[in-house]
């Protein structure tokens, strides 16, 4: 019995660590800038989007139907 405790608190500690280390990759990813072309593709992607919800009734509810 005393083993299956012993791998339990091992789990706990690999699983605390590997919190940690993914918190810290999280940290770095989110403190990194978004690089201007990157920025530049999401305004146009915007901006396409807002062209399209213009159209079909403002939702482009006739992407959803089949083809004639």
């Amino acid at each position: 019995m005393e083993k299956s405790r012993e791998d339990s608190v091992a789990q706990r500690a690999r699983q605390r660590r590997l919190g940690l280390q993914l918190r810290q990759l999280y940290d770095d990813v989110i403190s990194e800038e978004i690089p201007d072309d990157f920025l530049r593709l999401l305004e146009e992607a915007d901006k396409s989007s807002e062209a399209t919800s213009g159209r079909a009734g403002g939702d482009n509810a006739s992407s959803s139907q089949p083809e004639k």
